[in-house]
């Protein structure tokens, strides 16, 4: 999937075949797996996040494929591909800039939860990253996912109560609840 210069099509059916090949938990969890995170980072920042101004010809699907690959292989990702996909994209984490949007996607794609101990080299900065922007359900969306993901692989072992009102905030704004009485 890595191969420079394939196309895109080619390169959206590898990432779906090799999904499926991985997703049965069953089947993959006695595999001794390690997979790069770097060259799918490669691949979608210059097939789908490219700087040029011209289209390339890219599809949604081939986008919506690796993606789902990403989502697959995070958990066979090397030790240590925390720190570094955290040093990749922390430039990025600016609030003045829109590619704190795209930081943001790419750190909640990416970053392993499953059987490590890394998410302590983010999860307190990622909490403060994510109260920066406000009314902003997409961004709201991504950090759920994250968080979620977190919380069901490390269970009982992280203490959410000090959290709590941060997540039910987002979680209400998210909903669009009113939460008080309107003056007509």
């Amino acid at each position: 999937i890595t191969v420079p210069d394939l196309d895109v099509t080619l390169l959206g059916k590898w990432a779906c075949l090799l999904s499926r090949l991985i997703r049965k938990r069953r089947h993959t969890n006695a595999m001794v797996l390690e997979i790069p995170w770097r060259p799918l980072f490669d691949l979608l920042q210059t097939r789908w996040f490219h700087k040029s101004r011209m289209v390339l010809n890219t599809h949604k699907e081939f986008g919506l494929a690796v993606v789902s690959l990403v989502r697959r292989v995070r958990r066979f990702f090397p030790p240590g591909a925390t720190a570094e996909i955290m040093a990749e994209l922390r430039p990025f984490l600016c609030p003045h800039d829109c590619s704190i949007f795209k930081a943001q996607v790419l750190l909640c794609t990416f970053l392993p939860v499953e059987g490590t101990s890394d998410y302590t080299l983010w999860f307190e900065e990622l909490l403060t990253v994510w109260d920066w922007i406000e009314q902003h359900p997409e961004w709201d969306v991504h950090f759920f996912s994250l968080y979620t993901r977190l919380a069901r692989e490390h269970v009982g072992q992280i203490d959410w109560s000090r959290y709590l009102p941060l997540f039910f905030t987002k979680f209400l704004r998210m909903l669009d609840v009113p939460a008080g009485k309107e003056h007509v």
